[in-house]
């Protein structure tokens, strides 16, 4: 048998996108409260419905298109690394999202 980390990249190789995705929505999930407080701060005075579009532009398009964008250009970078280095590459963007979560105290 080969070496496990080839192996485990091999698998994940045709699903980084969806790993990517899922890394960088977790990275909205940490720090998106700051940017929402930023975006309320400066809609405070603005006319409700002018909120609400700023609401649906900044969660559902801005998050959204922000997540799928950059969940596709992580899965190209990461994409050309070697079978050797992607699933430790990987894990360690995990365990430092993991870290920063700890750190804003998310869970």
């Amino acid at each position: 048998m080969g070496n496990p980390m080839v192996f485990v990249s091999q698998w994940m190789r045709p699903r980084l996108v969806t790993i990517c995705t899922a890394l960088v929505a977790t990275v909205f999930i940490i720090y998106g409260g700051n940017l929402n407080r930023f975006v309320r701060s400066v809609v405070r005075r603005w006319h409700f419905m002018l909120r609400l579009l700023a609401f649906v532009l900044v969660c559902a398009f801005g998050y959204g298109f922000l997540t799928i964008f950059l969940g596709s250009v992580l899965a190209r970078g990461l994409g050309g690394l070697t079978d050797g280095v992607l699933f430790p590459v990987v894990l360690v963007c995990f365990l430092i999202v993991g870290v920063l979560a700890e750190q804003k105290r998310v869970l």
